[in-house]
């Protein structure tokens, strides 16, 4: 079953907008692309080709999948000591872990709120598990732990990083959610090629991740990947190309972080929020010398908490 298939199935069951400004120069502007772009081409093919033997291992091996959860991956949960009657939902991106939401799921609780951190299918546990996931899997953990969280609370928020984010806007196409924070969430990510990952993950299984990166996550005690699985990889734009295709059914009040430093692709993200859910509340903000991981990294990630803190109890 495919992931349109899905939410058809889940079907039947059951802020003013910020104009966008631009902040630098056309030459300035220029340069920080071309200087970004070429250290991410630079990142990617050290990480690749160091190694020539190790990266045709990787490429075209398929180990033995290990869906064993790593501990420190786990969903977890936070209980209010006083409730205020609702629920917050915090769903992590493609190839993270709940681990990204341990400082704010605390402050959340603080404010009354239950917190619950969620796990996406196939994360937290090998690569060669993840391989085997994709949009459909992903959707129906985000739609498990609605509808078991919506069993105590009618009231729920739902917060994505990521891919987490595109989810959850898809999840309020069909579920009642309060608020939609989406936190340098994809909609559709200007990569053509894309779409023959999943045909071409039929002979190359991995590609290698960005050696920095790695050792960014790390440095922070998070579960990370050396490598990306191409077929679940292709699951990403699936999920932002179904969220276009059912926009209207988009109700909600939406919170849209865009970071600063994040890679290029993603540089047209909040233009297309604008574009595609011009008939609801959407708030952007933009976040300058912020990285992807805006919940992790960066010097604006208390200035982000207090934002997102701020916004929800409004």
């Amino acid at each position: 079953m495919n992931l349109t298939m899905a939410i058809e199935r889940r079907e039947e069951e059951n802020t003013e907008k910020i104009s966008l400004e631009k902040r630098e120069g056309f030459f300035e502007y220029v340069k920080r692309t071309v200087v970004r772009e070429l250290r991410f081409v630079n990142d990617t093919f050290y990480s690749a080709f160091k190694d020539l033997f190790m990266l045709f291992a990787w490429m075209f091996n398929v180990k033995v999948t290990d869906n064993y959860i790593r501990k420190e991956a786990e969903t977890f949960e936070i209980e209010p000591k006083s409730s205020n009657g609702y629920a917050i939902i915090g769903c992590h991106g493609f190839l993270s872990t709940p681990q990204i939401f341990e400082e704010i799921g605390p402050l959340l609780a603080e404010k009354g709120y239950y917190f619950r951190a969620i796990r996406l299918s196939g994360h937290g546990t090998s690569v060669s598990h993840l391989a085997t996931k994709a949009g459909e899997d992903w959707f129906s953990s985000v739609v498990w732990h609605y509808k078991d969280i919506s069993k105590k609370y009618d009231k729920i928020i739902y917060i994505g990083h990521s891919l987490g984010g595109t989810l959850g806007m898809l999840l309020g196409t069909i579920y009642p959610l309060e608020k939609i924070i989406a936190l340098a969430s994809p909609i559709q990510l200007p990569i053509k090629s894309a779409k023959y990952a999943r045909f071409v993950s039929a002979f190359i299984k991995y590609w290698p991740r960005s050696k920095a990166k790695i050792k960014a996550n790390r440095s922070k005690g998070l579960a990370t990947y050396e490598k990306s699985p191409l077929y679940a990889t292709y699951g990403v734009f699936e999920v932002g190309q179904i969220l276009i295709e059912r926009a209207e059914k988009l109700r909600n009040d939406i919170l849209y972080f865009h970071a600063d430093l994040d890679h290029f692709s993603y540089k047209d993200q909040p233009e297309l929020m604008e574009r595609y859910f011009e008939n609801i509340n959407l708030e952007i903000v933009y976040c300058e010398d912020t990285p992807h991981s805006m919940l992790v990294y960066g010097p604006k990630k208390i200035e982000i908490y207090n934002r997102i803190l701020n916004w929800i109890d409004d």
